[in-house]
């Protein structure tokens, strides 16, 4: 059975698969480094008229890391198995009974993995 199209949790980024399920990924930057553009006196390359010419380096932007998955399939009306995972375990719900409770232990899991 489809998943409500609707339903989402909050900081992931969902993709549904209709009739095969629902998918939610969680993203994170790296952290504590320095991204800034730089110019320095030694990228000087000439210049003409009133214009000073430089060279200026300018970082890529930083990928994105995949932090956590929550996997959801509906067997039934009221039958949810969700798998859920982060970088420190894998929790696996055989039968959840609905949309709210899957988004509670969701929630529950992803706190006790940011702590």
């Amino acid at each position: 059975m489809e998943i409500d199209s609707s339903f989402s949790i909050y900081g992931f980024d969902k993709k549904n698969y209709g009739l095969g399920g629902m998918a939610f990924f969680r993203y994170e930057l790296p952290k504590n480094e320095k991204r800034e553009p730089t110019i320095r006196d030694d990228n000087y390359y000439g210049g003409y008229g009133d214009c000073l010419n430089y060279r200026i380096s300018i970082p890529k932007p930083q990928q994105k890391i995949l932090t956590g998955t929550v996997l959801i399939t509906r067997q039934s009306k009221n039958r949810y198995s969700v798998a859920m995972q982060n970088d420190k375990r894998v929790q696996i719900v055989p039968l959840a009974t609905s949309l709210t409770k899957i988004r509670e232990l969701a929630t529950e899991f992803f706190k006790e993995a940011d702590k």
